[in-house]
């Protein structure tokens, strides 16, 4: 089954443009539904059977205590301006870990991956 996200509105539009350069289904948040709250993004995601890309650690409280239903979440854990760094990690994190990314949630950052199972 080939990956597909929904891009949180936080998640910088060049990192959007290059997963869909790399064929990837990717929906912008930020392009299309500007001002959705955080439940409206994981209704969304959860509809479209996508895995949320985000910044904000909030979306680990709705789906662990809250237990908001999720096809999953990818939680970025960098410096906005290291988009390179960014970009490369997740390819890599998709090209790796492809069959781990669907329900769990992820962190990824400058030096690890790490999977909790949703």
């Amino acid at each position: 089954m080939p990956l597909s996200f929904v891009a949180d509105e936080n998640i910088d539009r060049r990192l959007i443009l290059s997963l869909r350069d790399k064929g990837f289904s990717v929906l912008s948040i930020q392009e299309l539904y500007a001002g959705a709250t955080d439940k409206e993004v994981l209704d969304l995601a959860h509809q479209n059977h996508a895995i949320l890309i985000t910044e904000d650690h909030d979306f680990g409280e709705w789906v662990f205590s809250f237990h908001i239903t999720t096809t999953g979440v990818i939680l970025l854990r960098y410096f906005a301006n290291d988009f390179l760094a960014i970009r490369d990690a997740f390819i890599t994190l998709t090209s790796l870990h492809h069959d781990k990314i669907y329900n769990h949630f992820v962190v990824l950052s400058p030096k690890k991956f790490r999977f909790r199972a949703l």
